[in-house]
């Protein structure tokens, strides 16, 4: 469990800032709907099953979920979208349920994600 989420913080930590889609606003299903990607693969990654889809696959499939998780927020462009984005992962990581500590660890990534574009837009000018 530690070497997944490992893995998803050294993703985010590394991915590539500079890559800025063309997104218009700020959109909580969106938001919420590329962190509940990564939920998928990782689940798939903790589990010991041999039904699905390989751990291959998983990973793949995980680091490509990432990825838009993180070109969508390296697109937020002010405060106010950030706030959003900060709201929209707390409220993720705050999901009940059996698969509480992956929307936890999924949520955390994303605000680290968010941390890190703070720290750009506040070097680079808002």
């Amino acid at each position: 469990m530690k070497k997944l989420a490992r893995i998803a913080m050294f993703i985010a930590l590394f991915a590539v800032v500079g890559n800025l889609p063309a997104f218009a606003a700020f959109s909580a299903t969106k938001f919420e709907s590329l962190m509940q990607n990564c939920v998928k693969y990782l689940l798939i990654l903790e589990k010991d099953s041999t039904n699905g889809p390989s751990k291959e696959l998983a990973y793949e499939g995980f680091e490509k979920a990432s990825a838009e998780l993180q070109k969508y927020v390296s697109g937020l462009e002010n405060k106010k979208e950030l706030a959003s984005a900060r709201k929209c992962a707390d409220d993720f990581i705050k999901k009940a349920g059996h698969e509480a500590v992956t929307h936890a660890n999924i949520g955390n990534m994303a605000l680290k994600m968010i941390d890190q574009r703070e720290k750009f837009l506040a070097v680079h000018g808002e």
